[in-house]
């Protein structure tokens, strides 16, 4: 994944849309999950974006489980 500026990066963000779209036809609550974790990808990206200093393991954990089931 390729950051812009401390930015999510538009093709993940653009993949990830597209991939939920096509779930929601498929497998609804496949597609539910993965709105969850993005989700709480996006606010532990903007919470470490604001805050600036050291963030909790369990937050970073979080963060990275969300991505990997979104992926």
């Amino acid at each position: 994944m390729i950051y812009y500026s401390g930015q999510i990066a538009p093709h993940f963000l653009y993949n990830t849309l597209n991939t939920i779209i096509a779930l929601i036809y498929y497998d609804p609550e496949k597609s539910r999950k993965a709105l969850e974790h993005l989700s709480i990808y996006f606010r532990s990206k903007l919470d470490s974006q604001l805050h600036q200093e050291l963030i909790p393991l369990a937050n970073e954990i979080e963060f990275v489980q969300s991505y990997v089931e979104i992926d």
